[in-house]
């Protein structure tokens, strides 16, 4: 943990010394009531999260780090660490990215993802793929959303978001195996349809503002609710996809971005 600390402290070292320049740099601490991933929830404990990105024109890159407060669930400091490199282009059509993202998830793994974004009538249309490369291999997550953003003042806004999961079998055994029953007495372990379909949908809203041109605030909550009825008939009872969780964040940027 101290050495992620002390990352942020370099990299809010260059945000400020990066302000007004063509670089972007930005450091985020957050916490949040309980952590979700993928429509899963990972621990019902609070978490804290620290995000470092830097964006060097069309090319982004950011690490994320986090760690459990406590560990009732088994979610130990530093339990996932994330790094993520990322390439963009502007489309007549559509905005692309395409990314590499590391993380150690349970495992060392590594995915490929294609994002595509449009903005239309006032609202942001988006959509994430990705594909597993390392690790579990031939693994499919995907999202679509929308969002909406209504600016209060020329630093502040509120964002509205509301987004759809799904993914292959391979993804959904992934992300619920640790749930699921265990196999009746002289009997047969259940397994996951090994199928593509959706897995949660979720509602999301986020007030964000920007003090002393460098410093930010956000505060955010999100419904999110189990919409893949195999895995909520074979998932152990006391793990509930339904939920609400809520975090607040503090940042420092040296330049724009557009959460």
């Amino acid at each position: 943990m101290k050495k992620y600390i002390s990352l942020i402290l370099i990299f809010c070292s260059l945000s400020l010394l990066g302000y007004g320049t063509s670089a972007s740099f930005y450091t985020e601490m957050d916490i949040t009531s309980k952590y979700t991933r993928r429509g899963s929830i990972y621990t019902e404990n609070k978490v804290f999260q620290n995000y470092i990105f830097a964006n060097l024109e069309k090319f982004k890159t950011s690490v994320l780090n986090v760690a459990g407060i406590g560990d009732a669930d088994g979610f130990k400091d530093s339990q996932i660490i994330e790094t993520v490199l990322e390439f963009g282009y502007n489309g007549t059509l559509f905005n692309y990215s395409f990314i590499t993202n590391l993380y150690d998830y349970k495992s060392n793994t590594g995915e490929i993802l294609l994002q595509f974004s449009k903005g239309i009538w006032g609202l942001s249309l988006y959509s994430n793929h990705y594909i597993g490369v390392i690790e579990k291999t031939s693994s499919y997550y995907g999202d679509i959303g929308v969002s909406y953003r209504y600016n209060l003042l020329a630093s502040t806004y509120i964002m509205l978001k509301s987004q759809i999961d799904f993914g292959n079998g391979k993804e959904i055994k992934y992300i619920f195996e640790d749930y699921i029953k265990p196999a009746p007495q002289d009997g047969v372990q259940e397994e996951f349809k090994d199928e593509t379909g959706i897995i949660s949908m979720s509602v999301c809203g986020e007030l964000y503002i920007r003090q002393f041109a460098a410093v930010y605030l956000k505060g955010y909550g999100c419904y999110q609710k189990g919409m893949n009825s195999d895995v909520k008939d074979k998932i152990v009872e006391d793990k509930k996809l339904d939920t609400f969780f809520f975090g607040v964040s503090l940042g420092v940027t040296s330049g724009y971005f557009d959460f």
